[in-house]
């Protein structure tokens, strides 16, 4: 098949939503298919672009990058002069307000671009994976311009977004809007059952569950090496994005108050460690708890760099999503984190599918918001105690970018090929 992946993340951009669309052009590419990646030319703007990779990951597939229109209201500078920050707050007022972004826009040329290669060799496919909306718009307009077959793919949902929800009336138009687009979709899939379940309610119609993963030639080499001095420090880490107002450490921080209170060893043996640029208020909770001398911040590291780190500390955090929808999320982290046969230790929330996920595998403890829970076992953990990890080789098969690309491209096999039965169906077809 000849299939076009639209999408707005992708390597080099540093992001966990590059990983899914990249995987599907690895690995469509090496079954043979010949896989074109429409995407945005990307600019510091987007996001670290320091996502490193094999060049023969991709040496089969054409890369077409388009640019963005050339306007936005940059981000501001807290130490610049009052009207910078006067833009900044103009920004974020139009951030809340608005039903399209920056990262929208960069399609509008592509559908006249794609026309012109399908008139010379047709795509069979295209696949688009939301978000940011413009993935969407752009398959759709493809999908209804050149009649091609055209998936939707959903790793968050669009209306209803549980981190940029829109108020009335936006929420009305935002609704009626991605039900125009996405409704000319052929086949929509999302990464969790809980997504699965709202999408399909929404649309009225069958929507399948691909799963995020990861991918084992990620793995760099070196990491089982060790990463941390062996000086007897008990490191446990977390590596990404910490959204505020949806993930939150202060259990785990209000247990370790207790702990160093109390008089018990955790300054001298225990040091939380957070990787990552986007950490929402954690500077201002270690303030508050006064927990410097426990938590470090080393910053934002490479994805190479960071995977090594998960395999070498002794326990890895997982903050569990707080909030509507939390239930339905299952990250592309929490996959990472489980290929890294480290314990996993979860913190938050307490009703969600990546607890529970964690504990049937083995392959760690859920916590919740109990900071006497969450004491009981740092204690445990200084006095010797090691949390099993019990997930076999078998087991993270299932999760493996490689096979989940291979179950996706299955499935749109076998609709294509059931259509086409029912198409030559004599009982399908108008007599005449």
């Amino acid at each position: 098949m000849k299939i076009l992946i639209i999408v707005y993340s992708f390597p080099p951009l540093n992001r966990i939503a590059s990983q899914r669309p990249f995987s599907w052009a690895k690995y469509w590419s090496r079954l043979g298919h010949e896989v074109t990646v429409l995407t945005k030319e990307k600019t510091g703007e987007d996001g670290p672009l320091n996502l490193e990779y094999s060049p023969n990951s991709l040496k089969d597939v054409r890369m077409l990058e388009l640019k963005a229109w050339p306007f936005r209201l940059k981000r501001s500078d807290a130490n610049k002069l009052n009207n910078i920050s006067i833009l900044h707050q103009l920004r974020r007022y139009i951030d809340a307000c608005r039903v399209l972004g920056h990262a929208d826009f960069w399609g509008f040329s592509a559908v006249r671009m794609v026309s012109k290669l399908h008139s010379v060799s047709p795509f069979d496919l295209v696949v688009s994976t939301y978000g940011p909306y413009g993935s969407h718009l752009v398959a759709s307009r493809i999908k209804r311009s050149l009649k091609i077959d055209w998936v939707a793919d959903y790793r968050d949902l669009w209306h209803g977004n549980h981190v940029r929800p829109k108020k009335w009336p936006l929420n009305v138009i935002e609704d009626n809007f991605e039900k125009h687009f996405v409704k000319s979709a052929d086949l929509i899939t999302a990464v969790s059952e809980g997504l699965n379940n709202k999408l399909s309610a929404r649309f009225n119609r069958i929507v399948y569950t691909i799963e995020n993963g990861f991918d084992e030639d990620d793995l760099p080499a070196g990491s089982e090496e060790r990463y941390f001095p062996d000086d007897g420090k008990i490191r446990i880490a977390y590596t990404g994005t910490i959204y505020k107002g949806f993930q939150d450490p202060s259990p785990l921080f209000e247990a370790l108050a207790g702990l160093k209170q109390k008089g018990c060893q955790v300054e001298d043996k225990i040091r939380i460690l957070f990787y990552g640029s986007r950490m929402g208020n954690l500077h201002n909770l270690i303030n508050r708890y006064g927990l410097d001398s426990m938590i470090v911040t080393p910053g934002f590291v490479s994805r190479q760099e960071c995977l090594r780190i998960q395999r070498s500390v002794d326990a890895l955090l997982f903050l569990e999503w707080e909030g509507p929808s939390g239930e339905d999320i299952i990250t592309g982290k929490i996959f990472e984190y489980l290929y890294s046969g480290r314990p996993i230790l979860s913190v938050g929330g307490g009703l969600g599918k990546q607890p529970g996920l964690i504990e049937r595998y083995g392959a760690g403890v859920a916590l919740g918001n109990s900071p006497q829970l969450i004491a009981d076992i740092l204690e445990k953990i200084i006095g010797g105690y090691k949390i099993s990890y019990r997930l076999s080789e078998e087991q993270l098969k299932q999760f493996s970018r490689k096979y989940l690309a291979e179950k996706m491209l299955s499935l749109i096999m076998e609709w294509k090929w059931s259509r086409r039965v029912a198409q030559d169906d004599p009982k399908n077809k108008t007599a005449g």
